[in-house]
């Protein structure tokens, strides 16, 4: 899964040090560069645990790796060089919203988009994700597959973590100075997290 998975890297040494050709690489975490472990791989280490939801929503794109391997990439992670080695990813409007330096191995953010804001106002006119039918349509349809052709484990991932998300939306140090300098917007601010937490959960359970 997300939290214990293999750098994509790190996956095309290990299938060169264990002489295992043929494949593809395929990113499905493209924020830390993690790699989906193919079959192969489950049954030669006894894995027991699939995870549901890797790249499954969003197909695939041709991309290259740091350092220059053809893989594939979840189609909706839009890159673009930032001129010194490195790349930017950017959202659906062209905002940069992480970086990866010259030979690095993952994705920094830089874009907190309520970095800046100061009023429980600010907060009401910022409209988290919600899942959407699409999505939710596609994790059930990948759920059945992997419970009827599969003897696996499946493993939803739904996250739903305060701390990530407030680290995403306002920055890691305004967060946690959040706490001393600004304790009501922090108490809203944490309101409307788990306000979205809740109605995704449920529409993920369902």
């Amino acid at each position: 899964m997300r939290s214990t998975g293999i750098t994509a890297v790190a996956y095309q040494h290990l299938k060169e040090y264990l002489q295992i050709s043929g494949g593809n690489i395929y990113i499905f975490d493209p924020t830390q560069q993690l790699a989906q472990v193919e079959e192969s791989f489950l049954k030669k280490f006894g894995c027991d645990v699939v995870i549901l939801d890797q790249g499954l929503l969003n197909g695939w794109r041709d991309y290259r790796m740091m350092n220059d391997t053809p893989v594939k990439i979840c189609a909706n992670f839009i890159t673009e060089p930032d001129g010194l080695g490195g790349e930017y990813a950017l959202d659906q409007k062209g905002i940069r919203i992480r970086q990866r330096p010259p030979n690095g191995y993952y994705f920094d953010p830089i874009h907190f988009p309520l970095e800046h804001a100061n009023t429980i106002a600010d907060l009401e006119n910022f409209q988290l994700t919600v899942l959407t039918d699409n999505q939710l349509i596609k994790l059930q349809q990948a759920a059945k597959m992997l419970f009827l052709e599969t003897d696996y484990a499946i493993l939803g991932t739904f996250g739903g973590s305060f701390v990530e998300t407030g680290q995403d939306l306002r920055g890691w140090a305004k967060f946690m100075t959040d706490f001393l300098n600004n304790p009501d917007f922090l108490e809203k601010f944490l309101d409307k997290i788990l306000d979205i937490h809740l109605t995704n959960v449920a529409l993920y359970l369902e």
